[in-house]
């Protein structure tokens, strides 16, 4: 798959939290490494209902291994 760049991990945040800053880059194809997956899930006070949502995201994304 190409994509376009890799995100990093408070771009992906911003993402989650609905920020209007990362709205126009949602156009393009992105991938995310594996390093940012462990950061989004494995932050110890992450609720159930975050942890859905986030794994849903990084489903969608293109994960650079």
């Amino acid at each position: 798959m190409k994509f376009d760049f890799i995100a990093e991990t408070n771009f992906l945040i911003y993402i989650h939290e609905g920020n209007e800053f990362v709205k126009p880059f949602l156009e393009y194809n992105f991938g995310i490494s594996f390093i940012s997956e462990v950061e989004l899930l494995g932050y110890k006070g992450i609720l159930e209902t975050e942890e859905i949502l986030l794994n849903a995201l990084v489903k969608d994304c293109f994960l650079v291994k």
